[in-house]
């Protein structure tokens, strides 16, 4: 079962499901893409074998320069290709190769039938083997950042355009060619390795790391020690009975002794 695009986009988790209310997801993806990317993001669509509609997303890192996220979605035409249907009419299959959506849905997606088979080889083997037990127990389709965002975008970037006017206009390319525009794990997490992060992080960083030498330089209060002070005459007098009475003691034990001798 392939991925619906509009209905992913009114509810990722499907209908009848209010984990996150839609309207929520759509306003954080508003401000989002209106303040937190150094780069446009940007689309190109493609001409693919069986009437088939590729578009290609390229999705900037929002906190490391030069680091771009391939979103990938892929229409069935076939089904309505005589018709001037949007691209949220048709179903798609889609890919993302950010680490939140193959670690946590690139599985779930694909024994759905909704990941693009062409691509799959872009991920490391465990991800296919491997359950994500821990970020996806109930093994559901969801929302995930980089794949909503890029269909959003793409979504706002067609309005007024039909599907079938997309394809018409865009360039034919195979599957194999089209693989190779996009980025596997291991270029994504190497290429994310080694890039400076963006001024805004940076800045980000900045601060936390000035809050927290300002914390340790504060540090804890150490309690004052208790003042000392002067005994007072019952202390005095107290001390003087305890060492007579200590000194009384000592005597009748030498009177006692003496008395025994003599004895």
């Amino acid at each position: 079962m392939a991925l619906n695009f509009g209905d992913y986009i009114a509810n990722p988790y499907g209908k009848g499901t209010g984990i996150v209310p839609s309207n929520v997801i759509r306003s954080n993806i508003e401000n989002e893409t209106a303040t937190m990317y150094p780069a446009p993001i940007r689309f190109k669509a493609y001409k693919a074998p069986h009437q088939h509609l590729v578009l290609h997303c390229k999705l900037p890192s929002r906190t490391k320069n030069d680091v771009f996220y391939d979103i990938v979605m892929d229409f069935d035409l076939a089904p309505g290709f005589e018709t001037r249907r949007a691209i949220t009419k048709y179903d798609c299959t889609v890919f993302s190769n950010s680490p939140s959506f193959y670690y946590t849905y690139a599985k779930v997606f694909r024994e759905k039938g909704a990941l693009c088979p062409w691509l799959q080889k872009k991920y490391e083997r465990q991800i296919m083997k491997k359950s994500p037990e821990k970020r996806n127990p109930s093994n559901i389709i969801g929302y995930e950042r980089t794949l909503y965002t890029g269909m959003w975008v793409t979504m706002q970037q067609t309005r007024g355009r039909s599907a079938r006017d997309l394809y018409d206009n865009a360039p034919e390319m195979t599957y194999k060619e089209l693989a190779k525009l996009v980025q596997s794990q291991d270029e994504i997490e190497t290429a994310y390795e080694k890039a400076p992060y963006t001024a805004r992080e940076q800045a980000r960083r900045n601060d936390i790391e000035q809050r927290k030498l300002l914390r340790q330089n504060l540090g804890p209060k150490r309690p004052l020690k208790p003042k000392t002070t002067a005994p007072t005459s019952s202390t005095v007098q107290r001390t003087s009975t305890t060492q007579k009475t200590k000194k009384t003691s000592l005597f009748s034990k030498i009177r006692h002794t003496t008395k025994t001798k003599k004895i």
